[in-house]
């Protein structure tokens, strides 16, 4: 063996130890690199700036990794004095500058990036996808579906209204989940930007008119924001800092957050949106919606890793520091921080009035403003001028609260105004306001209304919108406005909010009930706590801050839900009872300290809005005129499915009448008070909270064509100044239904309504020593519950009528009006019969007193009255209308006045049988009746009146029900009632008509209606059976005859099993009137269902004929048309003269109509000079002229 040879297991074995070194070395190595590679990361460029405005603090640095690991969950803190103020996750996910690449500004990177092109941007470049291109990034740290913001700054490659975007939808943002969910920012073909998204199968989404797009033109940069959060259920959209919807169906759910991928610029396939997209930021914190706003107005780029704290958080004389703490995947970095920035407050504050609506035809506005320090302001109307060039204030120079008054504005009503006011101390600061002055609108009747149908009619066009004459709970655009302003000069347009309902708010903004739960009162909506004053002023900034997104175009607000009093909330919308907690203890609030705690929280609500806005105007749902601290707040009410009250004999029409009459009189003027009358009530509140999906479609129909409900709410709207609607109810406003009469321009009033009196015996009071000139003993009495006490006498002294009263002194009370009363007993009254209780009142304080009709004895039924009624300190009349349910000899005429302690005088108490509703108003063009009376009425007017023209109303169409005297049955039959209720949540839904139908017990029977034929004609007859659970036990072949004059004229058989809750055509047949006429019921097989008929003549209501006489039915109303108009007679009023001109009054003028104001200084030549020419827009106008070259001067005008 030779010296050097080795041995071949020696040599393995030192072969296997040098492997290994060889391995933990190179082990070493990789860890060692691995360490050198992992490094915390460090961040630079903290910087901390105000917004122009000085309304936020934006904090930023530069995230850096030399790493490469990527930024996951960095830190912010804000440091006021050294303390911190406030911290948190940074939540920046994803901020894309696309200046030239599509890199993140903390190294994101796109899985996919596909023919990426790039534009001149909102700053530096912006994304420009081509078609086909693909830009995709993961969702992993980029993208928290529970909540967060994504924004971007967007502008059209082309005009808005070029074909290619009604083509089809642009994708701006897309997330698709493995299991079918989906959320996406798209602009629909329609022009709406929207965000919508699919959860479970659930549609949700924030689409509203105020996000399109169809106006915007080629290049201009427009800001677009998504917020949503899970936890608080509520997603919302924005553009240009403006919310244009939030929970179309009521609520977010974040989607499956299984996908991996996000898109942007387009689809997942190559779909690209034509359009520009530049500094799309993904957060993952849900910015509010006054950030948003801001950030609508920035004026630099987005800056990395942003934290934006409200300068109103901040006190005054603070040291401000913002630190960022990066943090990326698995390592924390050291903090970095900006310098100390001291806050010596917003330079100018407390603006009055702030940016706001101005009275019509107002030039000037009268401004204070404050300053943190003394100094000298100035303004400038229109451009925001350099502080040397500005208009100085007229008082306050060198002081710290600073006066003038600003003029130049512009009184046209489509002129939004931008005033600028700067201070020496701060030049560098804006303050920007904007003031608009209100139209002058009179429109010309019948005045039609709408309610949040905005959305529905804003694809018929503007010029199709603009015979609205008034838009409540609209969300338009500033430029849909003045053109609607340009069409049709009378229209007024009101935003809305939900006076006691919002999303998105902290958790103590809500009532709860006992258990800690705040309370659902509509699919997704619960209800705020107006007990707390700071959620009533926030709710009335909101509603402001609602007014300015318009950028000031809207006139006013709509405010829904306006309740005074919530201790009648026992229930949530499913039924559930509840007791509310408004103190959060967990123990129930008293109802009457609740209601009194609500009702200073909603009008503290109005009054806070009032002093933003006091020139605005303010409609709303659910107020009472007479209630303190409504008619000097509201300009009027949207009076909401009453009429189908009066028509099916809920409520008595003076019950009605009076309070619309009372809106037009007492509350703010102009006024915008509104009927919205509806079809029955059975349907408008009989098919859920989504009816549309729900009701038979030939039912929803029907709801808008059975003209009588129309009719008659449209005629008693004309009996006073307000506007119409006729709507589907509650749970469908604003429909797209019209009606011939609509389209027929009456004119102006030449009058007020008058009643038309009916011959008949005098009336009788029914109350004896209602003037209480007698002795009280023996007519009246009074009565107080254990605990209470209370002396009535007779003073003969100070009384309304006569010589004396009544006085009734509540000594002790405990806060329920009907432990005290003074009562007149024995009373008759007659069912069906309306009653009027007519009375004097005053007391000794403001206060409510209650009147009432019961039964003297156990079970005290309530006869039909009972009202509560706000009396002053001073005489008044009041009238409280009813209509008695029973007949009765023991009713009691009460006053409870047991509430509150004091003293309540009343005098001259009638109760009287209510005259006859028939009222008529006359027009320029036109004449209006109504019947509200259910009988008959004719009228007869002579010539010179004809009926409209139209296609729409049959001459004659009622319904007759199962409960009608003129139904009859055969055999064994049963009063029967198959409802699933109204207002109720989850269906199925089904109603017999009017509560009421009749179910054969055996075979064999017969249900009959004797139908009143009025005049020859063809009539088309159908039968209603309700869609009940128990109709599969009915008969599918149920015979329907019609029997005229003995012989049948027509029949056909039925399938009852199926297609309830609908019209089924009978028969379309000729009838005379002179035949008695009958449908006939019969079954050869199974059991019938007897219910209602619906009956309607093939002549036409308006056919054009003469109407020298007119027949009404009851509950009726008729528009007719002048053969020649008629003008009422203008007069002079004051005539006040000046050393150089007069003005002249004039008064009754018809709007609208062209007049000569002319002169003659001698009446003998006939010799008229005509000074000028005007068409008024109201009945009244002050007229100039100068006559001082004349001795005598006459004056007259003539209509043109």
């Amino acid at each position: 063996m030779e010296k050097n040879s080795r041995s071949p297991r020696l040599a393995s074995l030192r072969d296997c130890l040098c492997f290994g070194l060889i391995l933990a070395v190179l082990f070493w190595l990789s860890v060692s690199a691995a360490n050198a590679q992992v490094v915390p990361p460090t961040c630079s460029g903290a910087t901390l700036k105000l917004t122009p405005d000085y309304q936020y603090f934006v904090g930023s640095a530069q995230y850096l990794s030399a790493s490469g690991e990527a930024e996951s969950g960095s830190l912010f803190a804000w440091l006021t004095n050294g303390t911190p103020q406030a911290v948190g996750p940074v939540a920046e996910d994803l901020l894309l500058h696309f200046d030239g690449n599509a890199t993140g500004v903390n190294g994101e990177t796109p899985t996919l990036a596909q023919g990426l092109a790039y534009l001149p941007g909102k700053w530096g470049l912006s994304l420009a996808l081509p078609t086909g291109a693909l830009l995709q990034y993961s969702t992993t740290n980029n993208l928290q579906l529970d909540q967060g913001t994504i924004e971007m700054w967007v502008a059209l490659r082309a005009d808005g209204t070029n074909s290619v975007y009604s083509a089809r939808d642009h994708f701006l943002f897309q997330y698709n989940a493995p299991n079918g969910d989906f959320m996406r920012i798209d602009q629909s073909s329609s022009g709406i930007l929207y965000v919508g998204g699919n959860v479970n199968g659930q549609w949700e989404s924030a689409y509203g008119s105020l996000g399109s797009m169809a106006g915007w033109k080629a290049g201009d940069w427009h800001h677009l924001a998504f917020t949503y959060s899970a936890a608080f259920s509520i997603m919302s959209f924005y553009v240009d800092g403006v919310l244009t919807a939030a929970n179309n169906e009521g609520h977010y759910i974040a989607p499956n957050p299984g996908g991996t991928t996000l898109a942007i610029g387009g689809d997942l396939y190559g779909n690209t949106a034509y359009y520009l997209i530049d500094e799309l930021r993904i957060s993952g914190r849900m910015a509010d919606a006054a950030e948003i706003a801001a950030r609508a107005q920035r004026r630099d780029a987005p800056q990395p890793n942003e934290v934006w704290l409200p300068a109103t958080n901040v006190p005054t004389g603070t040291q401000l520091i913002y630190q960022f703490t990066p943090v990326s995947v698995t390592q924390t970095g050291v903090v970095c921080q900006t310098s100390m920035f001291a806050w010596n407050g917003i330079p100018i504050t407390n603006a009055q009035p702030p940016s706001t609506l101005l009275p019509v035809g107002a030039t000037s506005v009268a401004l204070t403003v404050q300053t943190i320090t003394n100094t000298s302001c100035a303004y400038a109307v229109g451009l925001p001028l350099p502080f040397a060039q500005m208009t100085a204030f007229d008082s306050g120079a060198g002081l710290r609260s600073q006066s003038t008054v600003i003029t130049g504005l512009n009184p046209d009503p489509n002129f939004v105004n931008d005033v600028f006011v700067r201070c020496a101390a701060n030049p560098d600061y804006v303050l920007h306001l904007q003031y608009r002055a209100l139209s002058e609108a009179n429109p010309p009747y019948p005045r039609k209304g709408n309610l949040w149908g905005w959305d529905l009619w804003l694809t018929n066009g503007l010029p199709y919108m603009s015979r609205i004459d008034l838009w409540l709970g609209a969300t338009p655009t500033s430029n849909q406005v003045a053109t609607l302003r340009q069409l049709n000069p009378h229209i007024r347009v009101l935003t809305s909010i939900n006076a006691v309902e919002n999303s998105g708010l902290p958790d103590d903004y809500y009532l709860k009930d006992v258990n800690g739960n705040s309370i659902e009162v509509w699919p997704g909506s619960y209800r705020l706590n107006l007990t707390r004053f700071y959620v009533a002023e926030y709710q009335a900034k909101f509603a402001y801050q609602t007014v300015l997104n318009t950028g000031l175009t809207v006139d006013g607000v709509f405010f829904d839900n306006f309740f005074t009093t919530q201790s009648w909330l026992t229930t949530d919308i499913y039924g559930n009872p509840i007791q509310i907690s408004a103190d959060d203890d967990g123990i129930p609030t008293d109802p009457t300290t609740l209601d009194a705690e609500w009702k200073a929280g909603v009008l503290h609500e109005m009054d806070t809005f009032r002093q933003l806005m006091p020139n605005a105007f303010t409609c709303g749902h659910a107020m009472d005129i007479t209630e303190p601290g409504i008619a000097q707040s509201f300009n009027g009410i949207s009076i909401g499915f009453d009429t189908s009250d009066v028509l099916e004999g809920r409520m008595a029409y003076p019950a009605l009448f009076t309070t619309y009459n009372d809106w037009l009189g007492l509350a703010l003027q102009p006024p915008v008070t509104m009927i919205e009358s509806s079809p029955m009530a059975q349907i408008s509140y009989g098919y859920g909270y989504s009816p549309l999906t729900s009701i038979p479609p030939s039912t929803l129909v029907f709801a808008q064509d059975y003209y009588p409900y129309v009719r008659f709410g449209l005629a008693l709207t004309l009996m006073n100044d307000g506007f119409f609607a006729h709507e589907f109810g509650d749970t469908y406003h604003g429909n797209h239904w019209w009606y011939d009469e609509l389209n027929f321009n009456l004119g102006y009033p030449l009058g007020p309504a008058q009643l038309i009196p009916l011959p008949g015996p005098p009336i009788t009071n029914l109350i004896v020593n209602g003037s209480f000139e007698q002795p009280l003993s023996g007519t009246w009495g009074s009565w107080a519950d254990t605990g209470c006490a209370v002396i009535i006498s007779q003073q003969t002294s100070n009384a309304a009528v006569g010589t004396a009263c009544a006085r009734i002194d509540a000594l002790e009370t405990d806060g329920t009006d009907w432990h005290i009363e003074m009562a007149q007993y024995n009373r008759s009254l007659i069912a069906g019969v309306t009653y009027d209780d007519t009375f004097w009142a005053r007391a000794d304080t403001n206060r409510y007193i209650s009147v009432c009709s019961q039964k003297n004895s156990p079970n005290w039924d309530n006869y039909g009255l009972y009202q509560q009624i706000w009396i002053t300190t001073n005489w008044q009349q009041y009238t409280a209308s009813f209509t008695a349910t029973e007949t009765a000899s023991d009713a009691r005429l009460q006053f409870f006045v047991g509430q509150t302690n004091g003293t309540v005088w009343v005098d001259d108490v009638h109760l009287n049988q209510h005259p006859p509703d028939i009222y008529r108003r006359d027009f320029n063009r036109g004449t209006v009746l109504l019947n509200a009376t259910r009988q008959v009425q004719n009228f007869s007017l002579g010539s010179g009146f004809h009926r409209l023209t139209g296609t729409q109303a049959p001459m004659y169409e009622w319904i007759m029900d199962d409960s009608d005297p003129a139904f009859s049955t055969i055999g064994s039959w049963t009063n029967v009632d198959y409802d699933s209720g109204y207002e109720t949540v989850l269906g199925p839904y089904y109603h017999s008509w009017a509560g009421s139908s009749h179910l054969e017990l055996a075979p064999g029977g017969e249900a009959d209606w004797q139908l009143s034929i009025p005049a020859d004609d063809t009539y088309t007859i159908s039968a209603w059976w309700p869609a009940a659970p128990q109709a599969s036990n009915w008969t599918s072949q149920a015979t329907f005859q019609v029997v005229s004059g003995g012989t049948v004229v027509a029949a056909t058989n039925l399938d009852e099993t199926t297609a309830g809750d609908q019209w089924h055509t009978i028969a379309a047949v000729p009838l005379s009137a002179t035949n008695p006429t009958s449908v006939r019921l019969t079954s050869s097989q199974g059991i019938c269902l007897a219910d209602a008929l619906h009956v309607y003549s093939a002549s036409r209501y308006n056919n054009g004929q003469s109407a020298a006489t007119v027949r009404l039915q009851p509950m009726d109303g008729i528009l007719l048309q002048r053969d020649q108009p008629s003008f009422a007679s203008p007069f002079f009023g004051a005539v006040t003269r000046y050393p150089d001109h007069l003005t002249l009054n004039v008064s009754n003028l018809t709007p609208g109509l062209s007049y000569s104001l002319q002169s003659s200084g001698n009446l003998a030549s006939n010799s008229w000079l005509t000074l000028q020419t005007f068409s008024p827009m109201g009945f009244s106008t002050n007229l100039t002229d100068n006559p001082s070259n004349r001795t005598s001067t006459f004056y007259r005008l003539r209509s043109n």
